[in-house]
Formats: structure tokens, sequence, C-alpha cells
């Protein structure tokens, strides 16, 4: 069973896992356990019962990008338009 927060609520959890100790983790199991960054943040939302809508909040700055990016390579968020697209 996942913990479900509000917008209000979400700063209560910065005692519990704050936006930098978020991006240690994620980073860790990334590079030990040779998991996905998206693998990665649902394993932590399960370790700490937050909802993955919720811990979307946590997740900012170099994670989010490269969240961003493997989404892309993955085909799960369409790729950015190239410039020279014909």
């Amino acid at each position: 069973m996942t913990a479900t927060l509000t917008n209000e609520t979400v700063e209560d959890l910065v005692p519990v896992l704050t936006k930098e100790q978020l991006s240690a983790r994620v980073e860790r199991l990334v590079n030990e356990d040779h998991i996905t960054y998206l693998e990665a943040i649902i394993q932590i939302c399960d370790e700490t019962e937050i909802d993955p809508d919720d811990m979307a909040a946590l997740v900012v700055g170099s994670l989010k990008d490269k969240l961003e990016a493997e989404a892309q390579r993955n085909n799960i968020l369409p790729k950015p338009s190239s410039l020279f697209a014909d």
C-alpha cells in the first residue's frame, strides 16, 4: 500500500527523503544494480511507500533530465524534433 499525498503534504517528505537524497539513491541503484532510472525510482517508491505521482515532485534537475533522456531512448516519451527534420 502506498501513501497518497497532496501538494501541501509533499513538503512533509523532506525529513523522509530530500531531492538530493533521492538523486543519490537513484544514481547508486542505476550504477550498482544496473537498472534504469525509472526502475530505481519505482523501487524507492516501494521502499518508502510513497506514491510515484507524489515522488515526481522530488525528481528535479539532472535526475529529471536523465529520466527524460532514458524515456526518449526507450520510446516512452517522444524525442524532441530536430531543427533540420525533413
